[in-house]
């Protein structure tokens, strides 16, 4: 599987391939379905967080959020998050549980300004 690598935090595990795509398929849901339909700027943050051997990678956005999207009527056919979803079950055959991932909507201060974070957690084993 090709892909980015997270180095191994204590150099004794080697490093876990990440698939793009992992990353890839929510910053452009993230634009496409949050920030294009918002009036105004929006903002876009990817970040990393180590902890405990294991990397937690967020990416959030402050745009419409997913219930105003499917007000709109903006919600996409779900191809994307199925893609990950076959791409973290690929992963972690052989029972790894590498890879997870879970979609949060943010409270904003307007409320068709909520925003959205997916975290995408790499365990060590």
């Amino acid at each position: 599987m090709s892909g980015l690598t997270l180095p191994d935090l204590d150099d004794t595990t080697g490093d876990i391939p990440i698939p793009k795509l992992l990353i890839q398929i929510p910053v452009e849901n993230a634009i496409k379905h949050g920030l294009l339909p918002k009036n105004t700027p929006g903002t876009l943050k990817v970040s990393v967080a180590h902890s405990n051997g294991s990397c937690e990678i967020s990416i959030t956005d402050d745009g419409i959020g997913r219930k105003e999207a499917g007000n709109r009527n903006l919600k996409g056919t779900g191809r994307g998050l199925k893609i990950m979803d076959s791409l973290i079950s690929y992963a972690n055959e052989e029972g790894n549980d590498y890879f997870s991932y879970s979609i949060e909507d943010l409270p904003g201060a307007e409320a068709t300004d909520t925003g959205t974070i997916v975290k995408i957690l790499i365990k060590r084993q």
